[in-house]
């Protein structure tokens, strides 16, 4: 079975193809230097390829990245929606229920 992507590598990608940099990446994460650096080596190896040229000036996308990270965006973009539509749902229910309950305890 292939491995599911992992939703913080995703987000260093994203994060770090923005800023260029694995140290504004790691602030904008809260995150150390190395904890991107990692996310993102881990990513590459999982999917056999590089995704970002690392030069001294800072990291820039290959082309193999320009492709990758549309899908890095909408994956997390759905993972978003998803939670957003899950709030909601669970606000609703707790409405309910609470209407529910102040019915029985009136």
């Amino acid at each position: 079975m292939t491995p599911v992507l992992n939703s913080r590598q995703l987000l260093a990608v994203v994060v770090l193809a923005r800023t260029s940099s694995f140290t504004v990446a790691a602030k904008e994460l809260f995150l150390t230097q190395g904890a991107v650096s990692h996310a993102i080596k881990a990513l590459e190896s999982d999917l056999e390829c590089a995704l970002f040229e690392r030069t001294p000036r800072g990291v820039k996308l290959t082309e193999t990245g320009c492709q990758f990270l549309p899908y890095a965006e909408k994956i997390l973009g759905e993972m978003e929606t998803a939670r957003k539509v899950i709030g909601v749902f669970q606000r609703e229910i707790r409405g309910e229920s609470s209407m529910g309950l102040r019915a029985v305890v009136a």
